[in-house]
């Protein structure tokens, strides 16, 4: 057995080594299948929780299990899964989230199917199709967004603000870290996100390009990255030895006690100006049109937890009514299934307003699973002759 600093030289030499190989992604060809260790859960999902260390997707999507598979005998369907905290099972282990729970009821069902859970904190519609763009390399078979209201705010994450909070200030650093990818997808100009994305545009245009910068090169993400991946597979010898605490059970706030409808009302005022301005659906329908990969949509579950005319203390019920009337309008317009999970969970199943617990997940992972079955069983039969049902 080494001693503690023959084993402290065999990590840092292991860091090194994974700081040199991530730094070589930055000449790599983005196609390239090279991939890293995995932050956490064997690469499950894109970031560790409860919240992500490391924000340049590159890193990300190469730590994912999509990227270790992508190059795997195709055998069986590849699902993405992308939306925002709620849709990434936040903030439950990955064994209880709705992907996992796909899985599981696939394989009972012996059909060839797996999820891959690309969800990500922050609910940004921007973000989640910044990442369907970056993630397509790793050959989906279908995509399923799910999405709420809050994921079409009125809002463009480009710049730190002092006192707003970690969930805007992570969202801008997650946008501003990927400045170079953000460029690179609007001057694609997709449809239904061209107001957002040339904001964005015209903030980081302006950004100093320089190697040191998170915003030109990250830098500071591949030593959090090296730095991450390590303490994560540290951690259960430490837990172990008794130097650290073991994991309690996940919490992600409280439902809503009393609340301001007033204060709601005057966020909502301030947040939405009409969906269509920031219209992931048509991009999505754009993605399907050009590939043949289905795309379903699913109205995920928010609480319902209802003072004076609120929904909720995020939206009232104008909002969720204009929301759910224009996802019902746009996606049979755009051709799309739209599951619709509103009335699938009870009060119980939440751990928050906005985040269903590990009961919560497991029923919607439910919900979805025969609706999906025709669209995975039509897509067998397109792109897995083999293993189509006769």
């Amino acid at each position: 057995m080494a001693s503690g600093g023959e084993g402290a030289r065999y990590g840092g030499r292991r860091v090194r080594a994974l700081v040199a190989l991530m730094l070589s992604l930055a000449s790599a060809p983005r196609a390239a299948a090279l991939c890293l260790p995995s932050l956490a859960e064997q690469g499950r999902r894109l970031h560790e929780m409860p919240a992500p260390s490391v924000f340049w997707l590159e890193l990300l999507l190469r730590q994912h299990e999509a990227c270790w598979t992508a190059d795997a005998p195709h055998d069986r369907l590849r699902v993405f899964l992308y939306g925002n905290s709620a849709v990434l099972g936040h903030p439950e282990a990955a064994e209880d989230t709705v992907s996992e729970h796909l899985n599981a009821l696939w394989e009972s069902a012996h059909l060839p199917a797996h999820a891959f859970n690309f969800g990500f904190v922050t609910a940004h519609a921007v973000k989640d199709m910044l990442i369907v763009h970056e993630s397509l390399r790793y050959r989906p078979d279908v995509i399923v967004y799910g999405a709420i209201p809050a994921d079409f705010w009125r809002l463009v994450a480009a710049r730190y603000i002092a006192g707003a909070g970690p969930a805007y200030n992570g969202l801008a650093r997650m946008m501003r870290t990927n400045a170079g990818a953000v460029l690179a997808f609007a001057a694609e100009e997709p449809p239904g996100l061209a107001r957002p994305l040339g904001l964005y545009r015209r903030a980081f245009e302006r950004l100093p390009r320089r190697w040191w910068r998170g915003e030109s090169w990250p830098g500071r993400d591949v030593l959090t990255f090296a730095y991450t991946a390590t303490a994560t597979r540290l951690r259960p010898l430490a837990e172990r030895l008794g130097l650290v605490a073991p994991r309690g059970e996940p919490t992600s706030g409280n439902p809503a006690g009393p609340y301001d409808c007033r204060a709601t009302h005057r966020h909502n005022a301030r947040a939405f100006n009409g969906w269509s301005k920031v219209n992931a659906l048509a991009y999505l329908a754009q993605v399907r049109d050009r590939t043949g990969i289905p795309i379903v949509v699913v109205d995920w579950p928010i609480a319902h937890e209802p003072a004076e005319d609120c929904y909720n203390s995020y939206f009232t019920n104008r909002i969720v009514k204009s929301y759910r009337g224009w996802l019902a309008e746009e996606t049979q317009r755009l051709g799309m299934p739209l599951i619709d999970l509103s009335h699938t969970l009870l009060p119980r199943d939440f751990l928050d307003t906005l985040h269903p617990n590990a009961r919560g997940q497991r029923k919607i992972a439910g919900a979805i699973a025969p609706f999906l079955d025709p669209v995975l069983r039509r897509r067998m039969a397109e792109v897995l002759p083999a293993a189509a049902p006769h």
